[in-house]
């Protein structure tokens, strides 16, 4: 090979040109005014331009739009300090309008002490910055969720120190603020070395999970908690940190108390409305038969007096047993339609005597009606009821105020707030108040303050299942030394179409005049006491009766009668098939045959719906015998008698059974 073809190196110009454009980096130079003089290889193949459209062009035309301000300022100060090299990452738009960040190292080239031009190399570092975004963002939602989340969580380090928190756990332990969390030591919050004890479970199973216990708040609080510990251990297995899950358990058990509370109640219920059951048996003959020797004793008679105490202490045991049966929830209602104002304004007067001179009662009606379904007696009994305990709260005076308004109350439904009106009654005192001990127990039946003799307890427990049983509400708001209000709630209720008015007692709508002996009554009663005083009421009164001990023998007594009769009067809770049973199959034998149940506990199972309609037909045990008799009356006054019904007979005398009368076979 001859000399003439030995290639020639480059000279020194045209190697770095040609390095230049072998560098991956974006390499260029541009004037004083920012305008590109250079660029290489690598700068138009990332931007898709070709030199000939970047050489003249300003350099910060090519920056982002969002970015370009601050990339100018960048620019500005490099000129004012003349600084040799700076770096700085900005984002550059390429001809397809796709985003490159760059990487971007710049100086200025002087030469006899002024500045001339700038250099500037920069390096693609958009994978990067997708990587450090991806790990701020995924930072961000931990922090987040570390942040917000319900659970208290913590690391700490194996002796207890608190080394990171969130603001739920400064929350559970009752730590003034953050900063007064970190660095607190974990032993202060678990009482007799129970955070010793978790340690050592941890660095034996690496974890204890789903943990009760129970936390010593900072304010000395006792809280119950759910919790998980997690060990972090080294290379060589030593416990480094734990971290640690706290959940408040206090909703829990709050609702746990409140079950056990609602058992205990339907308990004492279930026992209350049993005993009231087998008392008005007992307290029907008692007041029964009183009233019967009464009716026929003189007037002057030496054991008359003694009679009429034995009848009133009577009375006074079946008031004991309503509000048993009201507790229970056992009590059969007779809801209306009733405005609560007028309610509170009748009752104002015996309200003011039974709080007493030394008590302001303040009553407050307004125009509007605030109209209410419920149990009219029952209302009025809570509010003598509350009352009373205000009265007993206030032993040296003080104030009542009595108001009712409408309010809405918001229901969460799903993702919906939904709205209802309600009537709120309220009761404020300026008494003694409660303690949060006795707030807690006020409900409970035969739990009681008062002096032995002073009082059964059965108040507000009465007043709870009155309100329950009518679909309201009661709460409670007590401080010592201020005084109580009791708010009861009732749903608002659409205003009657018109009122009943000006009409006859219904229990005395129909007499027997013209009709002695001519309608036929089936007692049904398992108790022969109360079974014997039902029977010879009603022949007194001038029916002829029929009498039976249980479902069984009443059908037999219905089938050999013969002829329709005019009324089943049955006891509800007997042996074997109870009276619903018995007026179901007494209908189908006897078509609208109307049916009289009687009781001293009704269960919510033989309502309104039931057959004869037990809300409208029905005696609550025990009841005067004066009422025995309207109740009849009215029930069998609905009915006409049948053509071809036989003549008036004289009635039997009483006995229990049967009366000989030629309608019997």
């Amino acid at each position: 090979m001859t000399a003439d073809a030995t290639p020639r190196p480059p000279d020194d110009a045209e190697l770095q040109r040609r390095l230049v454009d072998l560098s991956g980096d974006l390499l260029f130079t541009a004037d004083l005014q920012g305008r590109l003089t250079h660029v290489n290889d690598a700068f138009t193949r990332t931007l898709h331009h070709p030199a000939a459209d970047l050489v003249g062009r300003e350099a910060l035309s090519l920056v982002r739009d969002d970015a370009r301000d601050e990339a100018r300022t960048f620019y500005c100060r490099q000129l004012e300090r003349g600084l040799s090299d700076t770096y700085f990452e900005l984002p550059l738009v390429t001809r397809g309008q796709a985003t490159i960040w760059v990487g971007l190292h710049l100086r200025i080239v002087v030469a006899d002490g002024q500045p001339r031009y700038f250099e500037g190399a920069a390096r693609d570092v958009t994978d990067r910055r997708r990587v450090e975004d991806a790990l701020q963002q995924s930072d961000e939602r931990y922090r987040q969720a570390f942040d917000e989340n319900l659970a208290g969580i913590f690391v700490a380090s194996p002796s207890g120190q608190i080394r990171s928190c969130n603001p739920a756990f400064v929350q559970i332990c009752g730590f003034p603020s953050l900063a007064d969390a970190l660095g607190a030591n974990l032993g202060a919050l678990y009482p007799d070395s129970g955070l010793a004890n978790l340690v050592e479970r941890v660095r034996r199973d690496g974890a204890v999970r789903q943990h009760e216990s129970t936390l010593c708040r900072v304010d000395g609080r006792a809280v119950p908690v759910i919790e998980s510990l997690v060990g972090r251990f080294d290379a060589d297995g030593e416990l480094m940190s734990i971290n640690g899950y706290v959940f408040d358990d206090s909703p829990r058990k709050d609702l746990e108390a409140q079950m056990r509370q609602s058992q205990k109640m339907e308990a004492l219920g279930r026992l209350a409305g049993g005993v009231a059951h087998d008392f008005n048996n007992v307290l029907m003959v008692i007041n029964g038969l009183s009233e019967t020797v009464l009716a026929i004793l003189e007037a002057d008679s030496p054991v008359r007096e003694d009679l009429e105490e034995i009848l009133a202490a009577g009375r006074r045991a079946a008031g004991l047993t309503a509000q048993l049966l009201a507790f229970s929830r056992k009590r059969v209602l007779l809801p209306t339609t009733f405005d609560l104002d007028e309610a509170i304004v009748t009752m104002q007067p015996m309200l003011c005597r039974l709080l007493g001179a030394d008590i302001a009662l303040s009553v407050e009606p307004s125009p509007e009606p605030k109209w209410i379904v419920a149990d009219r007696g029952q209302i009025e009994q809570v509010l003598l009821n509350l009352a009373a305990n205000a009265r007993d709260a206030m032993p040296e005076g003080g104030e009542l105020r009595i108001t009712a308004t409408i309010e809405l109350r918001a229901y969460e439904v799903g993702h919906d707030v939904l709205s209802a009106p309600e009537v709120v009654l309220r009761l404020a005192d300026t008494g003694q108040g409660m303690s949060p001990d006795v707030l807690a127990r006020m409900f409970e039946p035969y739990f009681t303050t008062k002096a032995r003799g002073k009082g059964t307890g059965l108040g507000l427990s009465t007043v709870y299942a009155i309100v329950a049983e009518s679909g309201g509400r009661i709460t409670v708001e007590s401080h010592r030394g201020v005084g109580t209000t009791f708010a009861v709630a009732l749903p608002l209720a659409v205003p009657p179409e018109f009122a009943i008015g000006g009409e006859t007692n219904p229990f005395y709508a129909f007499g027997l005049d013209g009709d002695r002996g001519t309608r036929t009554v089936l007692v049904v009663e398992d108790e022969a006491p109360v079974r014997h005083l039902v029977t010879s009421t009603l022949q007194r009164a001038g029916y002829i009766v029929l009498s039976a001990e249980d479902a069984t023998s009443a059908m037999a007594r219905l089938r050999g009668h013969g002829v329709p009769i005019d009324l089943l009067l049955t006891d509800v809770i007997m042996p074997g098939r109870n009276g619903r049973e018995l007026a179901r199959d007494a209908m189908e034998f006897q078509p609208g045959l109307p049916v009289l149940f009687m009781s001293g506990y009704a269960d919510r199972t033989f309502g309104p719906e039931g057959p004869g309609g037990l809300g409208d037909a029905f005696l609550q045990k025990p009841f005067a015998l004066e009422v025995l008799v309207a109740r009849v009356r009215q029930v069998i006054g609905a009915m006409p008698r049948q053509e071809g019904e036989p003549e008036p007979v004289e009635s039997a005398p009483p006995q229990d059974g049967p009366p000989a009368s030629r309608r019997e076979d």
